[in-house]
């Protein structure tokens, strides 16, 4: 949208109207400015002291909106401190794995009217979480999101007209160790009585706010109300393919087995290079984002206080399922149809693509022509063809100009960070590849004294449109993207609007342009918004999509570029391509080509890939091996989130990380304190500490481990039963105030006490494996029971992620252009 941004409210403000001002000083108490210095809490990670200090701030916060609620004569006020602690089964990174907690902190209020029918009916959920991932303060993801929250929640308490139905804050205190806290919160009594829920979320500190995922009724409560609508069912597709390295509390509230509630997930989506980095600061918070977020969360709260039928489907079947097809245009307009008539509509499209052929025919053979029908049909396959050779062409021609510069220069992703000088090297040579396939028709008798749509643009655009039909039926019966093909869908319909006039057209070139260009104009708006969208979305996560170990890695991020610049163009733009090529030659596609080459060697020579500003995310492991209880080793072990090459980082840092003699990963588990995460990471790099001597290691302090085992029985079979447990060990004001634990297991698992069923995994070899990590206090219990007579192969991890001396040391020694998520582990190995 071109108007996503309102003025900020100052905190002068009338009561009753949600000011950013207001918002802002809470995130400037919770996250502080300046990477943390001075006012905020800092570092928010479960278990650590920031965190518990940002809990008692918050919580004094949710007093006030008591108190606020309880000076009015209509409605009452509960708050709610809650202790939770348990563990569920969850797919994250595509990885089936268990999550287990223990004493995470959720801290909660309801509100509820004294009037008997609004105070009997469902509560709303409006959620948010107060942590922080290792490595940032977290000021927008998600100390803004918890902001908005308390000041959307103060603006409606101090509205006179009340409330229609309960309404819960829940400020949950452990989303980024993959969403315990949600969890604990669903045991919660107050949970029982929810009949939908809003999740405030945070991919970054800029652009506006965008409903990506919604279940139920509650997207249509959203299209209503939202004064600033941005919304796209197209980012719920994608996002529930597990393409982005990401989730949300809604997976949790929306899971049948869980919650099962009906609701929305809402987030700013833009500036993605520097989420989960240390420059996640209050500073970068876009003037207006959180206004823009604010008022459409108020709107659309009230909207489902006042919504019986959102409400009163908790916990029944008509509360789930798909949402149907939603979108917003420019932010100005919203479209929304349900499942139901997405699937007849999309898929009403192919017959009627499918006629265009013969249509066309019917037309020449009126014309006197002896052109047979399957002939036209023939040369309407063609044409489709000659599509899906520019999808491969946009691709190709975009890559290879981002590419070869990159291959003699060897300075890739100078382009990180700025979204107008990514689109500047790789769109031009994007655009000739998806022309290039229709450039003859500019060629073939030239341009000017022709008819605008003559029988071949006619031909070209009805095999387009079998395509892109065909694409869209596809997708909405068994592809990935099935409430999607409404962008697809818009462009066939183009296709088949333009081809008729090539019978009825306006006489003059002007008149037929106009006509083309009107018929073209939603379709446009609509393709081109949500792709440049899904774009900008993409190109900030280019530092959180993976490693690999490649001895040319460096020339993957651009070849990747190139991939997201091409499918985006075609996919936005396909139906279009034909009519370009009545005007573009190949002359000009070259042309485009060799401008995207000379830029992009332009950016390769003259831009380093990173910056302070737009920093690489590196994940640290300081390692220790425990052998019999002791220190055995100590070694560094340093990776890459994105496809630039760690080694490119160590060549830069100073010489006592330099010259560590650093060798591919000698051990995957040794990562398995923070599995999965580490599926990502492919480039691990390990290196010996040189400083921790022998005797060094003898004092190095570690966690406890202890596995006892008995015989016992599981379902009348003999088995063997073993109790595990770890724990932070000496004086206990000397450790933080929490690990993170993993466990691997091998054998034959018959059960444990982490989830009602463990989830089973493969490694690369194929061999069977379960996984389980743990957040919260340091004592970690569970048990195991074991079948067969071959003992279990554990391997366990505790991590901590305050830094030590030598973590700090080494940070230091990495370039300023790093922003390190760092922890200390120690690995071990037992048997049950």
């Amino acid at each position: 949208s071109l108007h996503w941004a309102p003025a900020p409210v100052g905190a002068d403000a009338p009561a009753e109207v949600f000011s950013e001002a207001r918002a802002l000083q809470h995130v400037w108490e919770i996250a502080g400015g300046d990477r943390g210095a001075g006012w905020g809490r800092g570092y928010r990670v479960v278990g650590s002291q920031a965190l518990h200090q940002a809990a008692e701030y918050l919580e004094g916060e949710l007093w006030s909106l008591k108190n606020l609620a309880g000076a009015r004569d209509d409605l009452d006020a509960e708050l709610a401190v809650q202790d939770v602690s348990g563990g569920f089964n969850q797919k994250f990174l595509l990885t089936n794995i268990t999550n287990s907690y223990s004493h995470l902190r959720n801290l909660a209020l309801r509100v509820t009217p004294r009037e008997e029918r609004a105070r009997s009916r469902p509560a709303l959920l409006v959620s948010a979480h107060f942590d922080a991932t290792l490595g940032t303060v977290g000021a927008s993801d998600c100390a803004a999101c918890v902001a908005v929250g308390i000041e959307a929640v103060r603006t409606l308490l101090s509205d006179p007209r009340g409330l229609d139905a309960p309404l819960v804050l829940l400020l949950n205190g452990g989303e980024e160790a993959f969403m315990p806290a949600a969890h604990g919160f669903l045991s919660h009594p107050w949970a029982g009585s929810l009949g939908a829920f809003v999740n405030l979320e945070s991919n970054g500190p800029g652009g506006y706010d965008l409903l990506f995922q919604a279940r139920g009724e509650a997207a249509k409560a959203y299209l209503r109300a939202a004064p600033r609508p941005h919304a796209s069912v197209c980012a719920q597709d994608i996002f529930s393919t597990g393409a982005i390295p990401a989730d949300t509390d809604f997976s949790v509230f929306a899971d049948s087995r869980y919650g099962n509630l009906p609701g929305l997930d809402i987030a700013t989506i833009n500036h993605g290079e520097v989420y989960h980095t240390r420059e996640d600061t209050a500073e970068k918070l876009a003037p207006g984002s959180l206004q823009a977020m604010g008022e459409n969360a108020l709107a659309v709260v009230r909207e489902l206080l006042a919504d019986d039928e959102v409400t009163s489907s908790a916990k029944e079947a008509t509360g789930g399922g798909e949402p149907g097809t939603y979108f917003d245009v420019l932010g100005l307009l919203v479209v929304h149809y349900p499942r139901c008539v997405a699937v007849w509509l999309h898929l009403s499209l192919a017959p009627l693509c499918l006629m265009a052929p013969w249509a066309l025919a019917m037309q020449e053979k009126r014309k006197g022509s002896k052109r047979g029908v399957w002939e036209v049909y023939a040369e309407a396959a063609w044409s489709a063809g000659r599509c899906l050779a520019s999808a491969l062409l946009a691709v190709v021609a975009s890559g290879v100009a981002l590419a070869l510069p990159v291959a003699l220069t060897g300075n890739a992703m100078g382009w990180y960070g700025e979204p107008l000088l990514a689109l500047a090297v790789s769109l031009p040579a994007a655009a000739a590849g998806l022309v290039a396939p229709f450039a003859h028709q500019a060629e073939e008798a030239g341009v000017f004294g022709r008819r605008l749509v003559d029988r071949k643009l006619a031909v070209h655009l009805t095999g387009v449109a079998l395509l892109l039909s065909a694409l869209v039926a596809i997708n909405t019966l068994k592809g990935p993207l099935p409430n999607s093909g409404y962008l697809m869908g818009l462009g066939a319909l183009f296709c088949l609007a333009v081809a008729a006039m090539a019978e009825r057209q306006p006489e003059g070139r002007v008149w037929a342009a106009l006509g083309v260009a009107a018929a073209a104009a939603f379709p446009a708006v609509v393709n081109l918004q949500m792709h440049s969208i899904g774009w900008l979305f993409f190109i900030g996560r280019f530092g959180v999509l993976g490693s690999l170990q490649s001895a040319q890695g460096y020339i993957l991020p651009e070849l990747g570029l190139g991939l997201l610049t091409g499918i985006m163009l075609w996919a936005a733009a396909s139906w279009y391509a034909p009519v370009l090529g009545k005007f573009i030659g190949r002359r000009v596609c070259w042309a485009l080509w060799a401008t995207s080459l000379v830029a992009a060697t332009a950016v390769s020579l003259t831009r380093p890939a990173f910056s302070v500003e737009h920093p690489k995310r590196v994940l640290l492991q300081h390692t220790f091996e425990v052998v019999e209880g002791r220190a055995a080793s100590a070694s560094w072990v340093i990776g890459s989130t994105d496809l630039f090459p760690i080694q490119r980082v160590l060549a830069s840092s100073s010489e006592a990380v330099s010259r560590l003699p650093w060798m591919p990963i000698r051990d995957e588990d040794l990562l398995v304190g923070l599995f999965p995460v580490t599926k990502v990471i492919q480039d691990s790099l390990q290196a010996e500490d040189p400083l921790l001597s022998p005797s060094d290691l003898e004092h190095v302090k570690i966690p406890a481990l202890r596995v006892e085992g008995e015989p016992c029985t599981q379902d009348g079979s003999p088995a063997r039963c073993c109790s595990v447990e770890m724990s932070l060990r000496g004086d206990e004001s000397t450790w933080p105030l929490s690990m993170m634990h993993s466990v691997k297991v091998q054998g034959d698992l018959l059960g444990w006490s982490l989830s009602s069923e463990p989830q089973v995994l493969h490694d690369a070899q194929g061999r069977a494996f379960y996984a389980a990590r743990h957040m919260g206090a340091n004592l970690w219990k569970f048990g195991l029971v074991r079948g067969g007579e071959a003992p279990l192969e554990l391997r366990l991890a505790g991590c901590v992620a305050d830094p030590s001396d030598s973590m700090r040391d080494f940070q230091a020694s990495l370039p300023d252009y790093v922003s390190a998520l760092s922890v200390t582990c120690s690995v071990f190995r037992a048997q049950c």
